[in-house]
């Protein structure tokens, strides 16, 4: 496990779906409740983890990023380190964890659903679901052994 460099309030679920933006600024940042003390970092990696580009896979948790006209990862990790001084050298880690963290997340939400828990409320995928779990536990461990994501797998989902 990387060194911790801060400590700060980090948010839990740190993406573009929950911010309110007006004109390219953040004007809000919304749905708090899984905040905690913690690394930095993990933030940055739970928003790279969302922030997908238009030619990757798509999978079960839509993201904005997928329509195109925003800057990639690399452009976003280097605006962060100018706005932060943080070293991201251990990002692959934060993001391997936050992979696993959303696959398990997601495999609750598939036990409850096949069990009837959840009721019939929404039309979700379980197929999709199911191929979407796989698929972040595959790139939590490419990431987690040094590696980059989805060079490994041509397409998942489309």
């Amino acid at each position: 496990m990387p060194q911790q460099q801060r400590t700060v309030i980090t948010h839990g679920d740190y993406r573009l779906s929950n911010m309110l933006v007006d004109f390219g600024r953040i004007t809000a940042v919304l749905d708090w409740e899984l905040a905690a003390l913690g690394d930095p970092l993990a933030g940055l990696a739970w928003l790279l983890d969302d922030w997908r580009g238009p030619d990757e896979p798509r999978i079960i948790m839509p993201s904005p990023t997928r329509a195109g006209g925003f800057p990639n990862r690399a452009e976003l990790i280097e605006m962060y380190c100018a706005a932060t001084g943080l070293n991201v050298d251990s990002i692959d880690y934060y993001r391997a964890f936050t992979h696993w963290r959303a696959a398990t997340l997601l495999q609750g939400v598939l036990l409850r659903r096949r069990s009837g828990a959840m009721g019939e409320h929404s039309s979700l995928d379980l197929v999709e679901l199911d191929s979407t779990i796989g698929y972040l536990l595959e790139e939590a461990a490419v990431l987690i052994h040094g590696g980059r994501p989805g060079r490994h797998r041509k397409s998942h989902g489309d």
